[in-house]
């Protein structure tokens, strides 16, 4: 009986964007550490990052429903609407950042792709 092998997604994020945005919160020290560590710049970032900002995420249409397989319990009203959120989806886009990306805040449902400015 063989194993059925589950292809996840990609989740596309900006490097050219996103790591400078991470970075620039970090002395040299700090990042000469981690790279000294055998991290590599993109661990570091995304395992360093409080928020993923959605602008950074080249797919977001098209993956942003994976952010949805937990209902959103939260008491935020959405100002558009006038009504509670109705999905972490709607949440995060008109907060216009995931939240926690470092703390599973990305699904394990989705595999992260860097991308970059020049491959369109």
């Amino acid at each position: 009986m063989s194993e059925a092998i589950i292809k996840k997604e990609k989740i596309q994020i900006e490097h050219d964007w996103f790591i400078p945005w991470i970075l620039e919160d970090y002395s040299n020290e700090e990042i000469t550490d981690a790279w000294g560590g055998g991290q590599s710049v993109e661990d570091f970032c995304i395992s360093h990052a409080g928020l993923l900002p959605i602008q950074h995420i080249r797919n977001w249409e098209d993956i942003k429903n994976h952010f949805d397989n937990e209902p959103y319990k939260g008491t935020e009203i959405n100002p558009n609407t006038g009504k509670l959120y109705t999905s972490w989806s709607e949440y995060y886009e008109e907060d216009s950042y995931v939240h926690d990306p470092c703390f599973s805040g990305i699904p394990d449902t989705l595999e992260i792709e860097w991308v970059y400015e020049r491959e369109s």
